[in-house]
């Protein structure tokens, strides 16, 4: 009870910040993708989109009903997507016998990540897919731990697929977590795969649909705008870059604490949550450049392992201080969108009419 009182707490205080916080630019096109199909638009054939297609089809029903308010609406859904994500890494933290002060802690720690907070606090389209792999997690501890069902591997494979479904770089992860199971049958990767079949085939029918659309929306517009974008700042594109932002990103907020707490530390079944790590900082690094809410796929399985590991090996006094310290930076009051505004030009063009 006092873990449920926690959270809708917690869920009163996402929804709050969500609200206050300021317009973000893209997220024009996931509110007008929700309003599009909710009036029977069809992605990619009747208007382009950006990603894979899961979310303005689950949205579609609350753009439905809010109209005119659709964008705090599914802001407010976004706040409320990300209080079950947080929830999902205490609960895959405890199933996987860490104790509750340790869940509770690493958990906190992850609700104050500055990529975390961004991503659902906006009407974008982070949180959905973050929800979906973070509520997989339970299923995979159990997977893992040689205790899950047939139940848990239809499970994981809906909502890993629904992930990869909302958001292309949560395909890595799911694709990741499909190879491991092939190494044990226990593992029942067959009902996994059949589990994952629904949002295949939504998103391969709407490929089917307008194939020109799809792949444009999805992979060739993001792999060709921003190297447009930013020909008058080429060195937003390095390697350099690359490597400043991650850290950057990481250290606002207590995620690269938690690397290198994790580093080195596990007890073999960890191995999945390592991999989904990797898979994820993978996913997040293929994209240039690299925007905090790409950093989001790696966090759940990373804060499930600092759960693990402090329970093992709990936290010396240097380590405690320092995570109040990264802890307080994430959450340090500052205005989030300022440093993805758009660039003058994409300005001056809206105050002229110009533009897409």
């Amino acid at each position: 009870m006092n873990m449920l009182l926690a959270f809708a707490t917690l869920a009163i205080i996402l929804t709050t910040l969500a609200l206050l916080r300021p317009v973000d630019h893209d997220e024009s096109q996931y509110v007008a993708a929700a309003l599009l199909t909710a009036h029977g638009l069809i992605p990619y054939q009747d208007f382009a989109y950006l990603q894979t297609p899961l979310q303005p089809y689950l949205f579609a029903p609350i753009a439905l009903i809010a109209g005119a308010w659709t964008w705090p609406a599914l802001r407010i859904t976004n706040a409320l997507l990300g209080t079950a994500t947080i929830a999902a890494v205490h609960r895959a933290a405890r199933i996987g016998s860490a104790s509750t002060r340790a869940a509770t802690i690493a958990t906190a720690l992850f609700a104050t990540c500055d990529i975390l907070l961004f991503s659902i606090g906006t009407a974008r389209n982070d949180a959905l897919p973050a929800a979906c792999l973070a509520l997989a997690l339970p299923a995979i501890v159990r997977t893992a731990r040689d205790q899950a069902s047939r139940n848990d591997a239809i499970l994981i494979g809906m909502l890993l697929a629904a992930a990869a479904s909302a958001k292309i770089s949560y395909a890595l992860p799911a694709l990741t977590y499909g190879i491991w199971t092939l190494f044990r049958a226990d593992r029942r990767p067959w009902w996994t795969l059949l589990g994952a079949l629904p949002f295949i085939a939504l998103t391969t029918a709407l490929f089917l649909q307008a194939p020109e659309g799809f792949l444009f929306g999805v992979i060739g517009f993001p792999g060709q705008a921003p190297t447009e974008w930013y020909q008058s700042r080429p060195w937003k594109l390095s390697n350099t870059a690359k490597i400043i932002d991650t850290l950057k990103f990481l250290a606002l907020g207590p995620a690269l604490l938690a690397i290198v707490a994790t580093t080195g530390r596990r007890h073999r079944w960890h191995l999945i949550l390592d991999l989904l790590i990797v898979a994820g900082l993978i996913a997040a690094l293929a994209p240039v450049p690299t925007w905090r809410q790409y950093l989001l796929p790696v966090l759940p399985a990373l804060f499930v392992r600092l759960a693990l590991v402090w329970h093992a090996h709990p936290p010396g006094k240097a380590m405690r201080i320092a995570a109040i310290v990264f802890a307080c930076a994430g959450l340090a009051p500052h205005d989030r969108g300022r440093r993805e505004r758009p660039h003058p030009d994409a300005r001056r063009d809206a105050r002229h009419g110009r533009g897409a």
